[in-house]
């Protein structure tokens, strides 16, 4: 059968096409069962073919069988239809890519509650020295993840439309900058480690905190260029939608670092020092797992032969990259920023203080990342369809990765809030700090369904490569929050100041995402989505109008 022309809104168009393909059965054995089950199959193929407008080709419609029913029946889309909060169609795309992804990202805030609960055993000036150093570190690493987020929609774009090349290009320019940046920031931690921790709180006051501090710092830093390698890998799986072997590297590293802190740091007696040793063996192993997964799919990426450039060249095959790198550093060092100058309030309103915000921000961090999944599985499933032309079903994938996102979020609160007598005894057993988290638990978990909404919003638009946006709206909402944050030690707001600038932060996150997710100027207006829905759903009327006049006919 000739193709049908859906994108089109001509009536004679569409009716030439049909007329094509139906005069050979004008006949009178039109009519006998066998013909008539023909006649069906055909009515159904061509439904099948309109609804394919608004879905991603992978996914099969969901309304064949509704197109076999009465030809004077309207025939209607899943696209024209309301999400539903239980059922979608996109939900098994969307938890293909997300409950691996769930449990990858998962998997480092785990250990972290580990590591906090074992460095807790050693004493509060311990597990102060390791918060402080997790900020420290979040900020040196974090700030740099546009390594993947770039990396994420330029490799799915170029694989979804089999421009190896271009996905080749991609990898071989975030690669090179892993390892020079990584190789900066090392050298930069090692050489003004003591100031870096300083400025973080841990000054000569409090000099045995401070040693400790440095200790860590020192060991741990040789491994930042294994960290930014393994921030590539994990954008060029994401990329081309493979979300198991992240998870299986994450997994087997941790459980490396896991088995090496345990006999580290306490049969081998080195303490916090231990504790470094295994991240940095572990983080390197995780690297070198990366390089050599992605190395074995050269072919599929274009890896081989690399690309020979001129320094001619150099500036303008980088610049693209660069370009949207520096919005995401931006983006993602006002936020890593922000929280980075609450730990260090915390850290002067003392040891006690910045444990308890230690172990809770451990916990917000597990419930983020596991929201964060979602956020995912936005990012390679809006990239793909829009690459592809498909900007209604991108925009159905993100309402209901939303409506996902909210309810994971509510979930996640009722259950840290529930559990609250309970878990905070996981993490240590000095009875000031576990005062201090359950007077502050209320404050830090409710806002987690606007967390989960933020970062959903957020991958939605990283999907959408909407740079220069994310940027802008998370420096104001930052610079809102570290204002209060400066605040705290002269009002006397302590650490109940801290947590309500971070849910000040989280809120005005989600008011400036939201707005550009509804705007008629941002990426994916909502009106264009009814539009196509509008238009499509017209153009099947007149598909069944047609249907019931051939069927007169013969």
């Amino acid at each position: 059968m000739a193709p049908l022309l859906v994108g089109s809104t001509n009536g004679s168009s569409t009716a030439a096409l049909w007329t094509k393909d139906f005069c050979v059965v004008r006949s009178r054995h039109f009519v006998s069962g066998k013909a008539q089950l023909g006649f069906n199959r055909r009515r159904r193929a061509a439904t099948a073919a309109a609804s394919s407008d608004v879905k991603a080709a992978p996914v099969r419609s969901r309304t064949d069988g509704s197109a076999a029913g009465s030809s004077g029946s309207t025939s209607t889309t899943n696209s024209s239809k309301p999400l539903s909060w239980l059922q979608s169609k996109w939900d098994k795309e969307i938890w293909q890519l997300a409950v691996p992804a769930a449990l990858a990202l998962a998997a480092d805030p785990l250990l972290g509650m580990v590591d906090t609960a074992l460095v807790g055993r050693l004493g509060s000036d311990e597990l102060a020295a390791l918060g402080i150093n997790t900020s420290l570190f979040s900020l040196s690493f974090i700030v740099f993840n546009f390594l993947a987020t770039a990396t994420t929609p330029a490799v799915a774009t170029a694989v979804s439309s089999s421009n190896a090349r271009a996905a080749g290009e991609t990898i071989w320019q975030a690669t090179s900058l892993a390892v020079v940046l990584g190789l900066l920031v090392a050298a930069g931690m090692l050489g003004n480690g003591s100031w870096m921790l300083a400025v973080m709180g841990a000054d000569d006051s409090q000099q045995h905190m401070q040693d400790l501090a440095l200790q860590y710092l020192w060991i741990r830093a040789f491994a930042a260029p294994a960290v930014l390698l393994t921030t590539v890998g994990q954008g060029v799986f994401r990329g081309i939608s493979d979300m198991r072997a992240p998870l299986f590297i994450t997994l087997a590293t941790n459980s490396v670092h896991l088995a090496l802190a345990l006999v580290l740091m306490f049969p081998c007696g080195l303490g916090i020092k231990g504790a470094a040793i295994s991240t940095a063996a572990s983080e390197w192993l995780a690297a070198g797992a990366y390089v050599s997964l992605v190395w074995g799919k050269r072919d599929l990426l274009g890896l081989w032969p690399p690309p020979q450039l001129r320094p001619a060249q150099l500036r303008e095959r980088y610049l693209p990259f660069l370009q949207a790198g520096s919005a995401v550093v931006m983006r993602t060092g006002s936020l890593l920023g922000t929280k980075t100058l609450a730990t260090a309030v915390a850290a002067r309103l003392g040891p006690g203080s910045v444990a308890s915000h230690q172990v809770l921000m451990q916990l917000w961090v597990l419930a983020s990342m596991l929201v964060d999944s979602l956020a995912v599985s936005g990012q390679t499933l809006v990239a793909v369809n829009l690459g592809q032309g498909r900007r209604a079903a991108a925009r159905e994938i993100s309402d209901r990765l939303l409506q996902l996102g909210l309810g994971t979020g509510v979930l996640l609160a009722a259950l840290m809030l529930g559990g609250s007598p309970w878990w905070p005894q996981l993490f240590t057993s000095d009875e000031a700090v576990l005062g201090t988290i359950r007077d502050l638990v209320p404050l830090a978990v409710l806002p987690l369904p606007v967390n989960a909404l933020v970062y959903t919003l957020d991958g939605v638009l990283v999907g959408c490569s909407d740079w220069g946006y994310l940027m802008k709206a998370m420096v104001g909402a930052s610079a809102v929050a570290a204002s209060m944050l400066v605040l705290v030690e002269p009002s006397g707001a302590g650490l109940e100041g801290v947590w309500s600038a971070l849910a000040v932060l989280m809120v005005g996150r989600l008011v400036t995402l939201g707005w550009r997710y509804q705007s008629k100027s941002g990426p994916l207006p909502p009106q264009q989505q009814q539009q196509q829905q509008h238009d499509v759903a017209s153009l099947q009327q007149q598909q069944q109008l047609l249907l019931q006049e051939l069927s007169k006919q013969t």
